[in-house]
């Protein structure tokens, strides 16, 4: 998963809500209802989670998050400033 993809569901659950949630598996567990719709979806779906429960990118490295800033992180070589 892209970390863009993170940064636009986190900026989705903070519209939402007003605030960040406390963790990015969060994300997965809470739901909103998106316009138009019948039925309430996750913020964030199909992120791969490692041997822990935390999520992982693309490379098995997991994704560091600040719940205070909403900023994601990889850890993955050459992807530490994405």
């Amino acid at each position: 998963m892209e970390l863009r993809v993170f940064r636009y569901a986190l900026a989705l659950y903070q519209q939402k809500t007003g605030k960040f949630p406390l963790s990015l598996e969060g994300l997965l567990n809470e739901k909103w209802r998106p316009p138009g719709s019948s039925e309430d979806k996750p913020f964030l779906e199909g992120a791969r989670r490692g041997e822990r429960g935390f999520l992982i990118d693309p490379f098995g490295k997991r994704y560091w998050y600040n719940p205070a800033t909403g900023g994601v992180y990889s850890t993955a070589k050459g992807c530490e400033k994405w």
